[in-house]
């Protein structure tokens, strides 16, 4: 993990989720001193992050050379966003409507964090996952900013988890970077669901759904499993994984080791030897 060549002052925008709005806080550190209303904050932020704190020293210590006045005239900002939770729609409230990752959620914060012009914005992302269509919207926006700012350098900071969408959104990064302890990947689509009709058999309970055309009650619970239905289900699962896979590639390229996934895949006993 690293934050590429901060010097002088690094600007904090953290986002967080509240009740009811977007809550977007601005932090200030110079080097010695702590600036702005958040500077306490800042300072406990990193206190408790120590390995981002030295990766700091570090890049300070480096960032040297040039003018003096070139050094003093504008020092390089960076912005860090922080993401953590179940990407997801936002919901107009209810249980979980705060914790949840979502383009209109984040859009507002990165787009400013982009505006500033930076050295770098810093993704300091922790989710397990969730919708493909928001993971897939994130992707997009945050490869539009780059695209739109390609002076300014897209970084992600991996805390405990980056897997499914989580790893989706973060493959738009120019790099990424993640602690031994992490857990990173899982790039697949799942589809949860279990059976019900034995046990509403057994409690007298009938299943009365009605429909009006070929594919709205697609493979029910309450009922015995159609092997079309489920042809269907896996189709589309295949379709949004392989969509997946695609954008991951696209973005990482060269960077993925796939022989050391076979290899793993391999010890695990997921693929024969001689695949």
């Amino acid at each position: 993990s690293r934050l590429e060549r901060p010097r002088g002052v690094v600007y904090f925008a953290r986002a967080l989720a509240a009740p009811t709005t977007m809550l977007a806080r601005v932090r200030c550190l110079a080097t010695g001193a702590a600036i702005g209303v958040g500077a306490s904050a800042a300072s406990s932020y990193l206190a408790d992050n120590p390995l981002v704190m030295t990766q700091l020293k570090r890049k300070l210590s480096e960032a040297g050379g040039g003018s003096g006045s070139e050094k003093e005239e504008k020092p390089p900002l960076v912005c860090v966003v922080k993401m953590s939770g179940q990407i997801a729609a936002p919901a107009p409230g209810g249980i979980g409507a705060r914790q949840t990752i979502s383009l209109s959620a984040f859009e507002p914060v990165l787009e400013q964090a982009f505006k500033v012009e930076p050295r770098c914005v810093v993704l300091e992302l922790n989710s397990p996952g969730g919708s493909p269509a928001q993971s897939s919207l994130l992707h997009s926006r945050l490869q539009q900013l780059r695209k739109k700012h390609p002076d300014v350098e897209l970084l992600c900071y991996t805390t405990d988890v980056c897997a499914s969408g989580g790893y989706y959104i973060a493959s738009a990064c120019d790099e990424i970077f993640v602690l031994p302890s992490s857990i990173v990947g899982s790039i697949g689509v799942v589809s949860p669901s279990v059976g019900l009709v034995e046990l509403l058999r057994k409690w007298g309970v009938e299943d009365r759904t009605l429909t009006a055309g070929t594919s709205k009650a697609g493979d029910s619970p309450l009922r015995a499993r159609d092997p079309v239905e489920v042809r269907k289900k896996e189709m589309l699962l295949e379709e949004l994984h392989a969509d997946f896979k695609a954008k991951v590639e696209a973005a990482r390229g060269s960077r993925l080791k796939h022989y050391e996934a076979a290899t793993y895949h391999r010890a695990a006993g997921e693929i024969s030897r001689d695949q």
